[in-house]
């Protein structure tokens, strides 16, 4: 097994030094030092999010890209790519809207197409789909019609991301995320892409129905990462209580089994933590715990 994780990122220390003196300075921002801290950490695949270093800060620059390349010279690092998804919407109605996230994701791939990324992670529909179905006075029918009209936008979005780059189809993948994931199968087998599993978003129950078991079941051929968090669902004083980005051994992933499964289906990907460090290495501790003949190495 290949563990990874997305570069760690301090938000806290980020923060008290791009704003140093009393004003705003992204200058002072050096992304290489978060994938450091992951070399350091002993992790040689990183994924890179570009949802923090495009939308919210700044453009990686051509010089930040280089450095990169070196540390994947000299390190032996392999990169992915998590593609924007905060303030972009590539299915959203509004087509100035949806026009402007194809930009931004056409550009985050050309910028990064240096680091020759083994994949590039995207979510297909936004924050305006996930409220959609999560609204309770919107019947079942309705919220089927909007959300497929939505996907139809984002399938045309996905082509012309393709057409703009070149990019192959299988190395761009869907991650599940808080959007029933089965309404999208139409799409993958439509434009032939890639899956990217996120384990914690499917214990929260963010992608509708589907266990772990089911997931790998159903798209197997298709998973091209693991996003490796724990998670759960809870009713607690008869509220539904959803938490995800757990250290394993925290939710409710069984990991002997997880990772059994994984062996079962040959399924060797990578496996990106989203977590901090030391609560990534607190989860391969776990893996060894209960799966003692996994090397986590």
């Amino acid at each position: 097994m290949r563990f990874g994780i997305a570069a760690p990122i301090d938000v806290s220390n980020t923060l008290n030094l791009i704003t140093q003196g009393g004003f705003l300075d992204l200058s002072k921002f050096d992304f290489t030092v978060c994938v450091r801290t992951a070399i350091n950490h002993g992790f040689r695949y990183i994924e890179i999010p570009m949802d923090l270093l495009y939308v919210l800060l700044d453009p990686l620059t051509e010089q930040t890209v280089e450095k990169l390349v070196n540390l994947m010279d000299r390190e032996k690092v392999s990169y992915s790519i998590h593609l924007p998804f905060s303030f972009v919407d590539i299915s959203l109605l509004n087509k100035h809207i949806r026009r402007a996230s194809v930009d931004c994701i056409v550009e985050s791939i050309k910028l990064t197409e240096p680091l020759q990324p083994e994949c590039f992670i995207l979510h297909p529909t936004g924050a305006f789909a996930s409220q959609i179905n999560n609204l309770n006075i919107l019947k079942k029918e309705h919220k089927d019609i909007i959300s497929n009209f939505m996907l139809r936008l984002a399938a045309q979005s996905i082509n012309e991301i393709q057409s703009r780059t070149g990019l192959s189809s299988r190395k761009l993948a869907l991650e599940n995320f808080d959007f029933p994931f089965s309404s999208i199968h139409g799409i993958l087998d439509e434009l032939n892409l890639s899956v990217c599993l996120d384990t914690g978003h499917l214990l929260a129950g963010y992608s509708g129905e589907f266990t772990i078991e089911e997931f790998i079941e159903k798209y197997c051929r298709r998973i091209l990462e693991v996003h490796l968090h724990d998670g759960y669902c809870r009713k607690i004083n008869n509220q539904i209580i959803r938490m995800d980005h757990l250290p394993l051994g925290e939710g409710e992933l069984k990991i002997d089994r997880f990772f059994n499964l994984l062996e079962e289906k040959s399924l060797n990907v990578p496996l990106v933590f989203e977590l901090n460090p030391s609560e990534a290495i607190l989860s391969m501790r776990n893996i060894e715990k209960f799966h003692p003949y996994m090397k986590t190495e």
